[in-house]
């Protein structure tokens, strides 16, 4: 199993490591209750180490991601970011990702687990192109600050422009010093949360970790892990890659419009995109649902209205925020009308449901 930089930080906050993992990522400090309220009424911080990060270099290391990925990267300014998918020539997911712009590279940010898959995808296109990959993912650490305390808590460290941290975009980035370490923070919407990703060598990872966390404590600052990691994005509507969608998925059916160009050039599957955004339909929408049942039901529980499937749950997770089991869920687009009444199928019990749109809650 691998451990992040700050693995012996963990240790000292008694964190709860998965049995069966790559990555010795917590799950969990102390109840998922707690980690998820602390993080929606004050400031939370999660190790996302695991997450994968390639970096691409060389002349031509931008056209190279322009004839493959689903939005326009050669758009993109210095500092900034996009989000965007990789497909295959039948219009399905092979990932997503973004994809900030630096001086000479580009940084590709990628669900845990998907960087050695990536790196030869890209590698079997490149071809000619003048560009180069290399996986950064054992060799940097990442962080995730959020909550509604984060730019106040950022202007208490007195080092950085604040101002502009509060007003930056999504998908902006900026380099920053703290202590003797250096880092870029990412904004980034990971919870439903103003949220700050910190990439860093692994050598600065110790000391930028003790900075947040024991400056953060006036703030209400407390780690979470990756099980409130799971509620909180769920609870904010925010899908991702092997849930909530995969290689069978068409990027249009999970509701991924923000990660879709249609006015760039020609991409790899831009033909089924196209095909569908101007003359058809998808037959399933990723949607919200919402359970009235104190037993969280499973994940590929099927939906049903009377006696016709209609759907399947993706994500389901209990709300510590509405206080009831939510999910992410494909429904055939004839149900998708927000209140309609469903009943999901979990193990010996019928439950009933509703489809609702996301977030699951009013920030």
């Amino acid at each position: 199993m691998r451990k992040s930089a700050i693995y012996e930080q963990h240790l000292c906050l008694n964190a709860i490591f998965p049995e069966d993992s790559e990555w010795a990522i917590p799950v969990c400090y102390s109840s998922a209750g707690d980690e998820v309220k602390n993080t929606r009424n004050n400031l939370g911080i999660t190790d996302l180490s695991h997450r994968g990060k390639l970096k691409l270099t060389g002349k031509e290391h931008l056209r190279l991601l322009q004839g493959l990925v689903s939005n326009d990267v050669m758009k993109l300014e210095k500092g900034h970011g996009i989000y965007a998918t990789l497909l295959t020539v039948k219009g399905k997911v092979v990932s997503d990702m973004k994809i900030y712009k630096g001086e000479d590279y580009a940084l590709v940010d990628l669900e845990p687990g998907m960087n050695s898959r990536i790196k030869e995808h890209l590698v079997r296109y490149k071809l000619s192109f003048r560009a180069e990959i290399e996986d950064l993912t054992g060799d940097n650490s990442l962080f995730h600050i959020c909550g509604p305390g984060t730019v106040e808590f950022f202007r208490s460290l007195g080092e950085l422009n604040t101002e502009k941290i509060g007003e930056m975009e999504e998908l902006q980035f900026e380099e920053i010093k703290l202590g003797n370490s250096q880092a870029t923070i990412h904004r980034v919407d990971r919870t439903g949360e103003f949220g700050l990703d910190i990439l860093a060598e692994n050598r600065y990872a110790k000391d930028l970790w003790l900075i947040m966390t024991e400056r953060g404590k006036d703030y209400g600052l407390k780690p979470f892990g990756l099980d409130s990691l799971e509620i909180l994005r769920v609870e904010a509507g925010i899908p991702v890659f092997g849930k909530d969608f995969d290689e069978s998925t068409i990027p249009i059916e999970a509701g991924l419009w923000d990660a879709l160009s249609f006015e760039k050039g020609c991409y790899v599957g831009q033909e089924v995109i196209a095909r569908i955004k101007w003359r058809g339909r998808v037959n399933w929408h990723l949607a919200g649902l919402v359970i009235e049942s104190e037993d969280l039901p499973s994940k590929d529980d099927p939906i049903f209205v009377g006696d016709r499937k209609i759907g399947r749950l993706t994500s389901p997770v209990y709300s510590y925020t509405i206080k009831k089991p939510v999910s992410l869920a494909y429904v055939r687009r004839e149900y998708i009308e927000h209140g309609t009444e469903v009943s999901v199928h979990s193990r010996d019990k019928i439950i009933s449901a509703k489809v609702t749109g996301t977030p699951f809650y009013d920030t």
